[in-house]
């Protein structure tokens, strides 16, 4: 049996900030900006329609933070964001820690990738609807998850197991059953 770690008294407990500092880096930081650009609005320091994908203001105003700054934001506080949340530190620290551990820039690389594959999307297909593309780099999250683990058991809200093969199709369920597009 491998020695125990030396465990420092003062952090017996764990806590929030113990929890977040375990967090790994890239996906700590994607979920601070999808937390504050969310927190921001709802306090209405940051006006929701000068961050979200419109094509007349992208072409015309060249406003063209806009193709970034519709990454940060979920949607509105609600069962939405909450599950966009625990999707995004669940299954993107899953990724960075074991598929990732020594290649921190190829994840940067993927968010990147799917990011402006999603951004362009959404100017090129108006009709899509998509002024925000925060839930689908999630989903590329999870997506990629489900195909590095296919075999893995996979818990959905402790209601029922499912191998992570199908986990997209178990989240767009009830992403769908939440009221989401």
């Amino acid at each position: 049996m491998p020695p125990r770690g030396v465990v420092d008294v003062g952090q017996a407990g764990g806590g929030v900030q113990n929890w977040w500092d375990s967090q790994p880096p890239i996906t700590r930081t994607m979920a601070a900006a999808c937390f504050l650009t969310t927190l921001g609005s709802y306090l209405g320091l940051i006006n929701v329609w000068n961050i979200v994908i419109i094509r007349a203001k992208i072409f015309q105003e060249y406003q063209i933070w806009r193709l970034v700054t519709n990454h940060f934001f979920i949607g509105p506080f609600g069962m939405k964001f909450l599950f966009n949340m625990i999707w995004l530190l669940q299954y993107g620290s899953i990724l960075e820690k074991q598929t990732y551990m020594f290649a921190p820039a190829d994840m940067v690389f993927m968010l990147l990738f799917c990011g402006v594959l999603l951004s362009l999307m959404a100017v090129a297909f108006p009709f899509l609807g998509l002024f925000t593309c925060a839930s689908a780099l999630i989903f590329c999250l999870i997506y990629l998850y489900s195909r590095h683990f296919p075999t893995q058991q996979v818990s959905i809200m402790g209601l029922f197991q499912v191998q992570s093969f199908y986990l997209p199709f178990a989240f767009l369920g009830i992403t769908v059953v939440l009221g989401g597009d």
